[in-house]
């Protein structure tokens, strides 16, 4: 049996609208903050401990967005869930791990429209990448709609 990796994942907007993305090797692609459940933690736990870690702040988690599985190159079964969420305070203590660091994560607070040209304009070859970039621009896109509408 194929072990399943499973990830927390958040598309936040903070008052102002703007989304945190994070550039990975230089803009070879985009992500949203999010990543790997340490043992015994919790999906929405660990939401909210990435968020603290590589969007530098603390979240209210208002949604599920939903799920996103696949497998990897390396034959390993992967589980994204995706959260809406919304900036409640700034903390600024970026805290990426090394795989980041080695990757050159660089966190942005952008408007909508900015991040979908972000994600847009990926140019990473690697179908790993190149999957990432595509997934989380699509509950990136999910996120914006369900936002928009709560605020209507």
């Amino acid at each position: 049996m194929v072990k399943m990796w499973r990830a927390a994942r958040t598309v936040i907007f903070d008052k102002e609208g703007k989304t945190a993305v994070i550039e990975v090797k230089g803009g070879a692609f985009y992500k949203v903050p999010g990543g790997w459940i340490a043992p015994g933690e919790g999906m929405r736990e660990a939401a909210l401990r990435k968020a603290r870690e590589e969007a530098g702040c603390k979240i209210e988690i208002l949604s599920k967005l939903g799920d996103y599985e696949f497998v990897g190159p390396d034959k390993r079964r992967y589980r994204s869930v995706f959260y809406l969420a919304r900036k409640v305070k700034e903390d600024k203590d970026l805290n990426f791990d090394d795989w980041a660091r080695s990757n050159k994560f660089k966190l942005m607070w952008v408007g909508y429209d900015e991040a979908l040209q972000l994600f847009k304009k990926a140019r990473s070859k690697d179908v790993y990448e190149s999957d990432i970039n595509r997934r989380d621009l699509t509950f990136l896109k999910k996120g914006w709609d369900k936002y928009i509408g709560a605020k209507k």
